[in-house]
């Protein structure tokens, strides 16, 4: 390895450890409990292990966090430690895959070829410094964007790989990290693609590139009705609804996307006011204003690069990657939110090539080439001081829903989940206000009323507000009365206003609801207990013991049963 590499690499290390030094013990957040912590597979790594089927595209991600589970259970330094050396693996991979390019035949002649060691190195450093990539790095379910895009760029470099040096070993490699990375995220489904525009950009010669263009067309047409076949067909079709209410569909997604497109852009070359969770709502009309602006925009992006490829083949490639990376989650196949920042972590590699070359080329045209390492240092820190700032939001719950709410003040979601970080550090007045804030925004009849009224009970009752609470609890199981939590809270304030009747009515619906759960069967026996009912308080305690035999509260339940029937 030689002695210019290793200085490299070691910059790369510190710099990521430096810039993500304040997030390394920052809690879960955003859906990291659904993920991770609330995740029965995800908590046993046996079951993780053995949950790989052909269509589980998040297998090898799921596996990383149950492997991370296993030792650390609820502590997060060794979850954002792995989040944070594959972000450095994927910059080497960057930087190594930059080389590469720069390294191809059609840029031999090129000033670019004999700069290539400095103009590689700066993409990898835009790369890891970038601030839209804290999204993937330093949210910890967001480890499929990166532990994917980690595979798909080692896809492409070992195929690069394989064609400049003609050793087949490599194309091995590039099918192995293509599998891998298909089972981290199906993102990595434009692969096919993107190898064929290698390929066009790269190696096809002149005299052949319209046969090539025939023969890609033939090939993207067998590749989509594989796809579809290994895809959930109802995926394509269902139809979803997004956080604001609105119907997403196929069709008003793809028109929302040409926006969501341009906005990344605007993010990419001006990382300001960036957000956890944005406001953005869908469009459903061609004719929208915003929707025809975009669709220009990004058309003349594309245009013009196709008229360069010829003269600027890395700058085309480089708009190429962009829109290639980002075509699965940014096409027809509707996700019910819309737009989120670390869908940019792949697609950052096509930013920062352009910039990087596309700079380059600038202040050679300038005549002011002295000027491009200073310039491109100067970004660097830049970024790196902004990537810093901006992960102090990811460090603390209510600082992270705070900054979202300010961003997006008119989307519900984020004032209800500001509601519940503060419940959860005994804030319940201010729990309050942004429960009701939410209601207030989004009166309809969704999952978010559901749990907002769930929540607005507990933090009544524990305000000791009875009536109220219950108020609450009871519009929720009007709404859906299968909504277990309501039945298991009300149980809950029951029992604590001694109403043992009630609290055993709501803690039986729960178990026909979700049977096969200890502490609803434990709970009931302690509800017959209070009433004197030991025959049916022994039937639940045993039920509860024989879902879990470990629990020691169960085991002297039924201990103090037993004494009670010797004494009696």
């Amino acid at each position: 390895m030689h002695t210019n590499f290793k200085k490299k690499l070691l910059i790369i290390v510190i710099l990521a450890f430096l810039i993500y030094s304040n997030i390394l013990t920052a809690p879960f957040l955003f859906d990291d409990e659904r993920s991770i912590t609330n995740n029965p597979t995800t908590q046993n790594l046996d079951a993780s292990i053995r949950n790989f089927f052909p269509n589980n595209t998040r297998y090898l991600t799921q596996l990383s966090f149950a492997i991370n589970f296993s030792s650390a259970k609820q502590n997060t330094f060794p979850y954002h430690l792995t989040n944070l050396l594959i972000h450095i693996l994927a910059t080497t991979l960057v930087w190594q895959l930059s080389s590469l390019l720069l390294s191809s035949k059609v840029l031999k002649k090129s000033q670019l070829n004999k700069s290539k060691e400095k103009i590689s190195f700066f993409i990898a450093l835009i790369f890891l410094t970038h601030p839209i990539q804290t999204q993937a790095v330093s949210y910890i379910s967001q480890r499929s964007a990166s532990m994917s895009a980690l595979f798909y760029l080692s896809t492409v470099y070992f195929y690069l790989k394989a064609r400049l040096s003609k050793q087949k070993e490599f194309f091995f490699l590039s099918l192995i990290s293509g599998i891998a990375g298909f089972y981290s995220k199906a993102s990595v489904f434009s692969l096919p693609i993107m190898l064929l525009s290698l390929e066009y950009f790269f190696f096809a010669k002149k005299q052949y590139k319209t046969k090539f263009i025939l023969a890609a067309f033939g090939l993207l047409a067998s590749l989509a009705i594989i796809g579809f076949t290994i895809i959930d067909k109802s995926e394509s079709q269902r139809i979803k609804i997004s956080p604001l209410g609105e119907e997403i569909t196929s069709y008003n997604y793809a028109l929302t996307q040409s926006r969501v497109m341009v906005k990344y852009i605007q993010l990419l070359f001006l990382p300001v006011r960036q957000s956890a969770d944005y406001y953005f709502p869908v469009s459903n009309s061609l004719a929208d204003p915003a929707v025809v602006i975009s669709s220009i925009i990004l058309l003349s992006v594309l245009l013009i690069a196709c008229y360069k490829s010829n003269k600027y083949p890395l700058l085309t490639f480089s708009v190429f990657w962009f829109f290639i990376a980002l075509s699965v989650e940014s096409s027809i196949l509707p996700i019910d939110d819309v737009i989120f920042e670390h869908r940019l972590y792949l697609p950052m590699f096509g930013f920062a090539l352009f910039f990087s070359v596309g700079f380059w080329y600038l202040l050679k045209y300038l005549q002011k080439m002295d000027l491009y390492k200073n310039l491109i240092y100067l970004l660097i820190v830049i970024y790196s001081l902004l990537t810093f700032n901006r992960n102090f939001v990811w460090t603390n719950e209510v600082k992270f829903w705070s900054d979202v709410i300010k961003k997006a003040p008119r989307k519900a979601k984020g004032y209800g989940a500001l509601g519940v970080a503060y419940d959860r550090i005994g804030k319940t007045d201010e729990a309050i206000k942004y429960y009701e804030k939410t209601l207030e925004l989004n009166p309809g009849l969704g999952d978010l009323y559901l749990k907002l009224h769930n929540n607005l009970g507990f933090s009544k009752s524990k305000q000791g507000k009875y009536d109220e609470a219950v108020e609450h609890y009871h519009k929720v199981l009007e709404v859906n009365p299968n909504f277990i939590q309501t039945h298991i809270n009300l149980a809950q304030l029951y029992v604590a206003n001694s109403k043992y009747e009630k609290a055993i009515v709501q803690l039986e619906k729960a178990a026909k609801i979700k049977p096969n759960t200890h502490s609803i069967y434990h709970n009931l026996g302690v509800a017959y207990v209070e009433i004197e009912n030991y025959e049916k308080a022994e039937k639940y305690f045993l039920k509860a013991y024989k879902i879990n035999p470990n629990s020691l509260q169960t085991r002297r339940a039924l201990d103090k049963l037993s004494a009670k029937k010797h004494e009696g």
